[in-house]
């Protein structure tokens, strides 16, 4: 079976056939047991679910298990075909512990009751393992999975962003922007700000106005070992590619990007600008020659990561929303991040214990 498209001057072509071995029947049952699954199954089959996101590919779950944490791999085959998939990352607590989180996900292929069944086998694959103290999930479409007795969380991911469709000429995608947004671009030009994106852009050289932004808008970086290994682990070229971007003035970097390419979706992942030179608008021009360069590359659409929800509860990021905003795009919104206890005491001690450290860290950060 195989299906083409042409598109842009280019053909696509992609050739699928069943798993299922020549002479033995489609099983629409989900049957106990583990097997081998390859880097191409997985992220061929991903490409094809709806919501399909970097976070869920193979490469991404190698990126965190550089660090302290173990990652499960959980794919559902029915009649040959892999219509179920849920990258687990286990996250470790205090005592030997630790919770299981998929991150914009599960993923389905599938409805009704085929996928609940799913979804229980999953609980019952978590609820074997003694140590694991919840599921947290992110639901990708609330009509496709709506998690019974899950618990609404704190995000781990943004649950609300902004996405711009790249797919019309430069004009056009200009002429949607609020004319303040165009008029800082193009001072950016003239005031000659330059973009450099990629090969020539390393951690070291932002490292310091990365730094200079967390303390200026009161966030938490990673550590810069985190964003190495992202960068050396997200390198394609046919998987997910984290790089670097950056807007400077004479040589020095005023702002620089941290961003990843996954199918035809570039991602802004991280951001941060210099107090020096804020007049020179260089955060505008460096995201327009990001979203030109990602039309060069055929990518249709450039995720912003992260809006203010409409309700008004996230007034930190009410000037960053509006900044986004300004380049124009469609909010989508997710249906949020869900708990769901495994071991329901100890969640509940887990939940006392997490309240106080984020009392704690809000008491000293004042």
């Amino acid at each position: 079976e195989g299906r083409g498209t042409w598109e842009e001057g280019v053909w696509r072509v992609v050739l699928k056939r069943s798993l299922v071995p020549a002479g033995e029947e489609p099983s629409a049952t989900f049957p106990p047991g583990s097997q081998l699954i390859a880097l191409g199954v997985w992220n061929g089959a991903l490409g094809d679910l709806p919501g399909a996101h970097v976070l869920q590919t193979w490469e991404w779950g190698e990126f965190e298990t550089i660090g302290r944490r173990s990652i499960r791999r959980i794919g559902v085959f029915a009649q040959g075909e892999l219509c179920a998939v849920a990258q687990l990352v286990f996250h470790l607590l205090p005592f030997e512990r630790s919770y299981a989180f998929c991150p914009h996900g599960p993923l389905f292929a599938i409805s009704g009751a085929d996928r609940q069944k799913i979804f229980e086998a999953l609980i019952a694959f978590l609820q074997k393992e003694k140590n694991v103290l919840f599921f947290r999930c992110e639901p990708v479409e609330e009509d496709r999975f709506s998690p019974k007795g899950g618990r609404q969380s704190i995000p781990l991911h943004p649950p609300h962003t902004l996405v711009t469709d790249l797919r019309d000429d430069p004009e056009r995608l200009l002429s949607r922007m609020h004319p303040k947004t165009r008029y800082n671009i193009r001072l950016a030009q003239r005031k000659g700000v330059v973009v450099r994106i990629g090969e020539d852009v390393d951690i070291e050289r932002v490292w310091v106005i990365f730094k200079e932004t967390a303390i200026r808008d009161g966030f938490r970086l990673h550590p810069k070992s985190h964003y190495e290994r992202m960068l050396q682990t997200l390198q394609g070229p046919k998987g997910p590619r984290a790089f670097l971007a950056t807007a400077e003035f004479n040589g020095t970097v005023l702002a620089a990007n941290l961003l990843v390419d996954y199918g035809s979706v570039r991602t802004y992942l991280h951001g941060a600008s210099s107090d020096q030179l804020r007049a020179l608008m260089a955060p505008y021009v460096l995201h327009w020659e990001l979203m030109l360069d990602a039309r060069e590359r055929r990518m249709k659409t450039y995720d912003w990561w992260g809006i203010a929800a409409e309700d008004g509860s996230q007034p930190e990021w009410t000037g960053l929303t509006r900044f986004k905003k300004g380049f124009g795009g469609e909010e989508i919104s997710y249906p949020g991040t869900f708990d769901l206890p495994l071991q329901p005491f100890a969640y509940r001690g887990y939940k006392i214990l997490r309240l106080g450290v984020r009392t704690a860290r809000s008491w000293l950060g004042k």
